[in-house]
């Protein structure tokens, strides 16, 4: 056994980081793949563009808020029906006093 102890309590940097592509969060970098895939025929700038687009304004909205921001604003802003479908194990919004 080893004296130095040190290593056993460091919790890796990779752990309390979400998943991602190319350094980027999920739900910045895969709306903005989509959007590229459906414009690319039109126009490669046009796609290049929003998809740079989507991404800053997620930065933007996201920036301060923590990484999980986007859902929870989806989930308290968005109609019940479309969170049903979205949330399938959380309460729907309008039921959140019934909760404590």
């Amino acid at each position: 056994m080893s004296d130095n102890k040190d290593h056993l309590y460091r919790i890796p940097a990779h752990l309390d980081k979400g998943k991602s592509i190319a350094g980027q969060p999920l739900d910045e970098i895969i709306p903005a793949l989509v959007l590229f895939g459906l414009l690319i025929m039109k126009s490669v700038v046009l796609a290049f563009g929003l998809a740079a687009l989507w991404i800053f304004a997620m930065k933007k909205l996201k920036k301060g808020n923590g990484s999980s921001y986007l859902s929870l604003l989806l989930f308290w802003y968005l109609p019940s029906q479309m969170t049903k479908t979205l949330f399938k194990k959380t309460p729907a919004a309008d039921k959140k006093y019934w909760l404590n």
